[in-house]
């Protein structure tokens, strides 16, 4: 098994009276690189948590090459986010 998530400072986490950016992150993961990539999935990030994570049950492919995008469609604005990956038996 592997899973693979994102993190990022939530609407809940800013205090009261800042602004709130319009975020809308998505992780996507393909299988290769390059024009030849295969989309493996698209998810959207669960907004109010800050987090988006992808499972592989059946784990990943040894010697497969995997590309990750993170993009925002809520806009381009500045922000941190952690990536994490957890790898098991």
């Amino acid at each position: 098994m592997a899973v693979l998530s994102i993190d990022y400072q939530n609407s809940r986490q800013i205090p009261p009276g800042c602004k709130k950016e319009n975020h809308n992150p998505n992780l996507m993961i393909y299988e290769g690189t390059g024009y030849g990539k295969k989309k493996l999935a698209q998810k959207a990030a669960y907004r109010k948590m800050g987090y988006v994570y992808n499972r592989w049950s059946e784990g990943m492919k040894a010697g497969q090459t995997y590309t990750v995008m993170y993009y925002d469609f809520g806009g381009i604005s500045n922000q941190d986010f952690n990536l994490h990956m957890y790898t098991g038996k």
